[in-house]
């Protein structure tokens, strides 16, 4: 059971605070994205629980509530959540356009933030909770600015391309070496393209090759250091590691 109310509390309520525009745009764009996600443990202002402690969930003097949750359950494509989460924290770690609006992101027992340099919007910490859905604060600057959060999942992503099957690395570099467009190819651009960092068309099934401009672009929004596709740029965009003939 959630610890603060669902979406909006009761009509009779709502003049008593308001979402700054960073939770209302930010959660738009979520809703855009992934129009029919579970909503259930998603929360803005707190209930009794939360008043009784410090927390952006309450309104502030002026009656602004500074956070949101989002409920990790976004029914699209396995790990869309944590690239959701992931690509956040990218947009504030390379001070993009519009992120000086996030205060901190908290999710899976771990928080982000711009408070520690040695720690500057890096994953940390193990005690954190928010298992079932992703917390984001926002900061004064996110109190009006309606911009649009430039975050490439949000943006530039299109759902319900990926047949949600990881193709085998080994498989995979080896069509990159010979220049073959094959599935493995075409499920690599299917999911860049999901992720927001293909640009265009992706084209059919054993015509597609190696998105290599993909691959750079999410390096470089991601702030990584451009690199051939290896295992770690595998398991980084699955969250796994498939090899079709693993050694003994």
């Amino acid at each position: 059971m959630s610890l603060f109310k669902k979406k909006y509390p009761k009509e009779e309520n709502k003049m008593s605070w308001k979402p700054v525009a960073g939770v209302t745009v930010m959660r738009n764009q979520i809703n855009k994205r992934w129009p029919d996600r579970d909503k259930r443990s998603d929360g803005v202002v707190g209930d009794l629980a939360h008043q009784a402690r410090p927390s952006d969930h309450n309104p502030d003097s002026r009656g602004y509530v500074h956070a949101v949750d989002i409920d990790e359950d976004l029914r699209g494509s396995k790990n869309d959540n944590i690239w959701l989460a992931d690509q956040i924290i990218a947009y504030a770690r390379m001070r993009r356009s519009g992120s000086s609006r996030l205060k901190y992101v908290v999710y899976e027992d771990k928080i982000a933030s711009g408070t520690y340099a040695n720690h500057f919007w890096t994953w940390r910490g193990d005690s954190y909770g928010h298992k079932i859905h992703m917390h984001v604060s926002f900061t004064t600057q996110g109190q009006e600015d309606t911009t649009e959060f430039g975050i490439p999942i949000l943006t530039e992503g299109k759902g319900g391309l990926w047949d949600g099957k990881v193709p085998f690395f080994d498989i995979l570099q080896d069509a990159i070496k010979v220049g073959a467009s094959n599935k493995a190819t075409w499920r690599l651009a299917c999911r860049l393209k999901e992720l927001g960092f293909y640009q265009g068309s992706v084209a059919p099934e054993g015509q597609q090759p190696y998105p290599k401009n993909a691959i750079r672009a999410m390096q470089d929004y991601m702030g990584w250091e451009r690199r051939e596709y290896d295992k770690k740029t595998h398991k980084t965009i699955w969250k796994q590691l498939k090899i079709s003939n693993p050694e003994p």
